[in-house]
């Protein structure tokens, strides 16, 4: 495996589980509107925006 793919998964099981994401494995347009928002908070806390 690459750098990159360690350093993403590093980053992204802590917040699947902080998030309470890994029971799910559907397509995003089957999600309930509150799951599709914890995605998507997911995928801007992977950027590690400045607050």
């Amino acid at each position: 495996m690459s750098l990159l793919y360690n350093n993403s998964l590093e980053k992204v099981l802590p917040l699947v589980e902080q998030l309470a994401l890994s029971d799910q494995g559907h397509k995003i347009s089957s999600l309930s509107k509150s799951y599709r928002q914890r995605v998507s908070l997911a995928r801007v806390l992977l950027h590690e925006p400045a607050f």
